[in-house]
């Protein structure tokens, strides 16, 4: 994730995080952490981040933009919980007159298909759903027979470069 976040948030000065939280721990907090965590080990810094108590779709990743921008104006790039949520943002971007990614970069998490066929080619993070099933079905049988499992594995994960991050493939 590191290597991820150090070519993600190149160029830019102001990076901020539009994503969900809910009152128990999840995907999406962890998400946030980690990407935090990733850019300051860059030698970055997540300026401004906003956690709707919301679901993580195309309407608060939309509001969620208009909200992060009103407060705070100087942000450059915004990384999004998932590419639902960034669609909403790359939405409000379009409608306000904000250039992706000249004046603005955009990027979500999850590589959704649609991602690839819009104006500009998302940039994303992909991870391995089909391993993610897997290793998860392997630790519960794992499990059951009594044997030992890991709290966490390591699946891996790759930079789908895109069109709406600079200094990646096509930006």
């Amino acid at each position: 994730m590191a290597h991820y976040c150090s070519a993600f948030y190149s160029g830019y000065r102001n990076i901020g995080f539009v994503g969900t939280s809910h009152d128990t721990a999840n995907a999406a907090t962890t998400r946030l952490a980690g990407f935090t965590k990733a850019v300051e080990a860059g030698g970055g810094e997540v300026t401004k981040q906003l956690c709707l108590h919301d679901t993580a779709s195309y309407y608060p990743g939309y509001y969620g933009t208009e909200q992060l921008l009103a407060s705070t104006p100087s942000l450059d790039c915004i990384f999004y919980q998932n590419d639902t949520m960034a669609f909403g943002g790359m939405q409000y971007c379009a409608l306000k007159g904000l250039h992706v990614p000249n004046d603005i970069g955009i990027a979500g998490w999850g590589d959704l298909p649609i991602a690839a066929v819009l104006p500009k080619r998302m940039t994303s993070m992909h991870v391995p759903h089909l391993k993610i099933g897997q290793a998860a079905a392997e630790m519960m049988m794992s499990r059951l027979s009594g044997e030992p499992t890991p709290h966490v594995r390591d699946i891996g994960f790759s930079l789908i470069p895109g069109s709406t991050v600079r200094n990646l493939h096509g930006g």
